[in-house]
C-alpha cells in the first residue's frame, strides 16, 4: 500500500514539475510583457548567459552570428540585468508587430541596436545585479 501511495506522489510531482518546466522552456512576448519584473530579469539573464556561453565555446555554427553575439554580450556585460530588462522591454513595447518572432532573437536584436548606438551605459545602482 505504501508503495502505491509513494508511486502516486512521485507521478503527481513529475506531472506538476514537467508542466512547469515545459512552460518555462518557451516564453512568448505576451508572457514576457505580462510577467513580473523578476520573471523578466530571469528571462533576460538566461538568454544573455546562454548566448554568451555559446559564443565563447564556439557552439554557434555561423561565424558571423558568433561574432555578432560576442559583440552584443561584451557590450551588454557593462550594464546591470535591470538595465538589460528595461532596454528589452522598451524595445518590445516599441515593436509589437514583431511579438510573434522568437524571443531570444528579439533580445539579441534589441540589445544589438542599443549597443550599436552606444545608448547602454553602466548604471549607478549595482544592487540590481
Amino acid at each position: 500500500m505504501k508503495q502505491h501511495v509513494l508511486c502516486g506522489q512521485v507521478l503527481a510531482l513529475a506531472l506538476f514539475c514537467g508542466s512547469a518546466l515545459a512552460a518555462e522552456a518557451y516564453m512568448s512576448a505576451d508572457d514576457y510583457m505580462m510577467g513580473s519584473q523578476q520573471e523578466r530579469w530571469g528571462f533576460v539573464q538566461g538568454v544573455y548567459d546562454t548566448y554568451g556561453a555559446m559564443a565563447r565555446l564556439g557552439r554557434i555554427a555561423d561565424p558571423k552570428l558568433t561574432a555578432a553575439v560576442k559583440s552584443i554580450t561584451d557590450c551588454a556585460a557593462k550594464v546591470s540585468v535591470n538595465e538589460l530588462e528595461q532596454t528589452f522591454t522598451t524595445w518590445l513595447d516599441s515593436n509589437p508587430d514583431r511579438w510573434n518572432e522568437m524571443m531570444p532573437a528579439l533580445f539579441l536584436e534589441a540589445i544589438g541596436v542599443q549597443c550599436a548606438g552606444s545608448n547602454i551605459t553602466r548604471t549607478q545602482d549595482a544592487s540590481a545585479n
